[in-house]
């Protein structure tokens, strides 16, 4: 995880964050699987509101190294 103060944008982007749908997208696991997780409190994410739920680059970082075996990334980020 990147602990400096720098802020870290997607790749490609000038986003600090993605949507949760978007993310699962990337990830190539269906959305409400990404829900699951969060509901578990094994996924840290950034929420707006009460159903705006979005992720920063770290974050989904983090959950791709401790989910490799569930996780297949499309290349298209």
């Amino acid at each position: 995880m990147n602990t400096s103060t720098e802020i870290r944008y997607w790749p490609g982007t000038s986003e600090l964050t993605k949507p949760a749908k978007e993310v699962a997208r990337i990830l190539n696991i269906h959305y409400n699987t990404l829900f699951r997780w969060i509901k578990s409190g094994n996924v840290e994410c950034v929420r707006f509101g009460r159903s705006s739920i979005h992720f920063t680059f770290d974050q989904v970082e983090n959950l791709i190294n401790g989910n490799r075996e569930l996780v297949k990334i499309r290349r298209e980020l």
